[in-house]
């Protein structure tokens, strides 16, 4: 009945068939760039690490395209993963949510310059942050580092006066350095990780405080680099958020015989 009507009826339907068919390939090939650009690492299995910049260059289409081909490699078996599912999971990264439920168990995490989906809870491991091997105390000393994880140390020492004097302003601004003053110090030092709820007062912060977690906030530290972050402390006194921030009560005043010199030391 179609053909009497239109007789190249077939040869239109095979015609779109054929449009849409390339519609999808040109889709997919710009998915699978999208992809290649955007994606910073791998844990086959478990987490997929992206680039937040090269996401906002994306068409919103492709973002999409993205997030499906993410999920379905975190699942592959996943079923049933719909359009408002999807646009969750980009509202999640866009708005960054620290943490966001995408779907079958994946998690979406956002960091200020990352964002990652991970099949359940998933840690990165924060090489290019100082961090504690685990949430045990290490005593700092004069003589002996302390050994961080990924080869990073922390070293104490005193120096004169004179000596501090006369170093360059550019080692004395170094946030790899802190110098402070010693004048209650009570030995061994600790380094220790962050406590939930902690509260402290940082350098220029006077009779006041502030929750470190807001302090990390403000320094953009990503979320999964916080729990492990090395804080140095004396007889339970805050001296150093280590390569952050020393303590307001434990800055210079000027009268300093000896100074007390911490040095963040990365990985060779």
């Amino acid at each position: 009945m179609i053909e009497k009507i239109q007789p190249s009826f077939h040869k239109i339907l095979a015609r779109n068939a054929r449009v849409i068919d390339l519609d999808r390939q040109v889709l997919e090939k710009l998915t699978i760039h999208a992809w290649e650009k955007s994606i910073v690492k791998e844990y086959p299995g478990k987490a997929l690490l992206f680039d937040r910049g090269q996401w906002h260059r994306l068409d919103e289409t492709i973002q999409y395209r993205l997030l499906a081909k993410a999920a379905n490699q975190l699942v592959p078996d996943l079923r049933d993963l719909g359009f408002s599912e999807l646009q969750r999971a980009k509202d999640a990264v866009d708005q960054l949510a620290p943490r966001a439920d995408f779907k079958a168990g994946i998690l979406i995490q956002n960091q200020s310059e990352t964002f990652l989906l991970s099949l359940g809870q998933f840690d990165l491991p924060q090489t290019e942050y100082p961090q504690l091997p685990d949430d045990t105390a290490l005593k700092l000393t004069f003589k002996k580092p302390v050994k961080l994880a990924y080869g990073w140390q922390i070293k104490a020492e005193k120096v004169d006066r004179e000596v501090f004097e006369h170093l360059p302003r550019q080692t004395k601004q170094d946030p790899l350095h802190a110098w402070l003053n010693p004048a209650d110090l009570e030995l061994p030092l600790m380094v220790r990780p962050p406590v939930e709820g902690e509260r402290w007062s940082p350098l220029g912060m006077v009779h006041k405080h502030q929750k470190m977690s807001d302090f990390f906030i403000n320094k953009k530290i990503p979320h999964t680099a916080r729990n492990l972050w090395p804080v140095v402390s004396s007889a339970g006194s805050i001296l150093w958020l280590v390569g952050l921030r020393i303590a307001q009560a434990w800055r210079l005043t000027g009268d300093e015989v000896e100074i007390l010199h911490l040095q963040l030391i990365p990985p060779a």
